[in-house]
């Protein structure tokens, strides 16, 4: 139940990057954008990833990464959302 909103969100901008015989093949995001997507960007939702977190430490000796799962993709630019 707390990934609901995250899940729906995913499969919504997966569907976005599908192509459909109903635009000749093509997938709504390239309509729109004119441009291909990037599938080799796209993960496995709930799958273990180990996101670059050093600028986001306090110490230079705090972990320059640690295990998290992906719960989507950012809608604002390209990155993943990870859950801790």
């Amino acid at each position: 139940q707390l990934f609901w909103e995250h899940a729906f969100k995913t499969s919504t901008y997966l569907h976005n990057r599908t192509i459909t015989p109903l635009l000749n093949f093509q997938s709504p995001y390239q309509k729109l954008c004119h441009k291909i997507p990037d599938y080799r960007f796209l993960k496995t939702f709930g799958c273990l990833c180990y996101p670059f977190l050093s600028p986001y430490n306090k110490h230079k000796m705090d972990f320059r990464s640690l295990p998290r799962i992906l719960i989507g993709y950012s809608a604002s630019h390209k990155g993943y959302l990870c859950f801790h």
